[in-house]
């Protein structure tokens, strides 16, 4: 059987059903917390486990669109969820099939006549995970809901464990009802973003999960279930916030700038649009004194001129500030406090997209050849 070509990499058509999960925000330790308890034995007892790193900014959207494209954002184009439109001066969420640099697996697969099947949480994802897939394929949002008998017959809410589990409850019926050769699985991180890996809500969700997963292994899928991005708390033991505000430091440096933040989303619940990765635009030639500044302040792990970080993070050129700001494990870059809903935040601040937060998981319930054992996984070794 000829292999189907895509973004110079090359896959068998499935000769079972194949469930590829993007398990929102499934940081490690919440598998580790979950062994330790004993709350979801199939995940990390019986599905054969791996560590995988993923695509930089560790955000939702690039490594969702890296897992289905098996490239990175260089190729595929999508570099967050805004990247700023200088001639316009306006930012630009790229949430559209039309910022697509490239094609997608799913849409070459169904091609070749493979059924194929996409359901995502999140409605920002949907365009972009259905690019050219035909009318027969499957592409629902568990957020905007339909009529089919298989999605949930009331959307539930995005801020709570409902809406993941109804993707995995969709899908487990659609692969009862319509069997498709080939599902994607892509869930939201709510839950990771607002409890820690050994709180009570957390060890429950994860072991909601392990069940479902459980499920679709009995039904004869063969299953990979990665994530886009791990999670951190950003905030100190007192609770304070803790973020390096860009805005502030531009204008006590006297340089005129534009901050793009490529985690903002309208999910404020989660994140309050902080995240570990930042874009700054200047409109003089002050790249270099703004640099020097960030690097001595604490809470920055790397300030990368825009040349480094399209060559080093494999990131599309044109997308991206003329510095990029990477915050370290423990904290978060924002503009100014009065721009960020922090009031809308349930509890203290937990988030990603530094270098801190691409250690994810790597799950699958068939072998893993032993080149990928030995040189590494990327999330998109799908």
């Amino acid at each position: 059987m000829d292999r189907i070509e895509v973004n110079g990499r090359s896959y068998d058509r499935p000769e079972e059903p194949t469930v590829v999960v993007c398990f929102d925000g499934c940081d490690p330790r919440y598998l580790d917390a979950a062994k330790k308890d004993n709350v979801a034995p199939f995940m990390t007892e019986e599905l054969l486990g791996f560590c995988a790193t993923s695509a930089m900014p560790s955000f939702t959207n690039p490594n969702n669109v890296s897992i289905v494209t098996g490239a990175r954002a260089s190729i595929h184009g999508i570099s967050g969820n805004y990247f700023c439109d200088i001639e316009n001066d306006r930012e630009v969420m790229m949430n559209s099939p039309e910022f697509l640099r490239c094609g997608t697996i799913l849409a070459a697969q169904a091609a070749e006549g493979v059924s194929v099947a996409v359901i995502t949480a999140k409605e920002k994802l949907m365009k972009l995970l259905g690019h050219g897939l035909p009318s027969s394929a499957v592409c629902r949002a568990i957020e905007t809901g339909g009529s089919e008998t298989w999605l949930p017959a009331t959307s539930p809410n995005m801020y709570g464990p409902d809406s993941t589990l109804a993707v995995f409850d969709s899908g487990i019926r659609l692969l009862k009802e319509r069997s498709p050769e080939l599902i994607y699985l892509s869930t939201t991180d709510y839950m990771q973003h607002t409890y820690a890996p050994e709180a009570p809500e957390a060890l429950a969700f994860y072991a909601s999960i392990d069940e479902r997963l459980r499920m679709l292994h009995g039904m004869g899928a063969r299953l990979v279930v990665t994530a886009d991005h791990g999670m951190n708390c950003k905030s100190r033991g007192n609770g304070e916030l803790a973020a390096v505000w860009l805005k502030g430091l531009l204008e006590r440096e006297g340089v005129v700038g534009h901050i793009v933040l490529p985690i903002s989303d309208p999910h404020v619940k989660h994140h309050g649009a902080l995240g570990g990765l930042g874009h700054i635009y200047l409109a003089d030639d002050k790249a270099d004194q703004i640099a020097c500044v960030l690097r001595g302040i604490e809470g920055i792990e790397r300030v990368m001129g825009k040349a480094e970080a399209a060559n080093e993070l494999a990131l599309p050129f044109d997308r991206i500030g003329d510095l990029v700001v990477i915050a370290d494990a423990n904290h978060v870059v924002g503009t100014r406090p009065t721009e960020h809903d922090l009031a809308a935040l349930d509890g203290a601040l937990r988030s990603h997209g530094g270098f801190a937060e691409t250690r994810v998981p790597f799950l699958v319930n068939r072998s893993v050849s032993k080149e990928h054992e030995i040189s590494g996984l990327w999330n998109f070794d799908v």
